[in-house]
């Protein structure tokens, strides 16, 4: 079956709209999907349309689109909780295992960084991963 090649994506109201990258990527990958499954619909043989389960195969790949991207807004959402959280400890005196030595580290922590959804520490000008804390004093 041949369909148009997307051009654009539509407005759709019931699809809530964010300013994060990765759901706006999610949401314009959401409504591409759409619009190519509109186009074959609309553009298919009447002698030869869809069968149903070709139809269930596709609203099964829209259900795992809209489901990725439920998904990456609450890990977005969680990674923020924990950054916040986690913010009491600058300034404060912590103990935390050095994944490389495994001996074990004691100072102030300094500033915290969050690279790819992991927090870091930084304690006497070196970054320790937050899973490695083992005290706060």
């Amino acid at each position: 079956m041949s369909a148009n090649p997307v051009q654009g994506t539509t407005s759709n109201s019931a699809i809530p709209t964010t300013t994060s990258k990765s759901t706006s990527k999610a949401t314009s990958t959401h409504d591409q999907f759409m619009q190519l499954m509109l186009s074959e619909l609309t553009q298919q043989d009447p002698l030869k349309p869809m069968s149903t389960a070709e139809m269930a195969n596709q609203m099964l790949s829209l259900e795992q689109v809209s489901t990725t991207q439920n998904l990456q807004k609450q890990l977005e959402n969680l990674s923020n909780v924990l950054m916040m959280g986690a913010t009491g400890l600058v300034g404060k005196n912590v103990t935390v295992l050095d994944p490389n030595t495994q001996q074990e580290v004691t100072g102030t922590v300094q500033s915290l960084r969050s690279r790819s959804g992991s927090l870091s520490l930084m304690i006497n000008g070196t970054s320790y991963p937050s899973e490695y804390l083992r005290e706060l004093k």
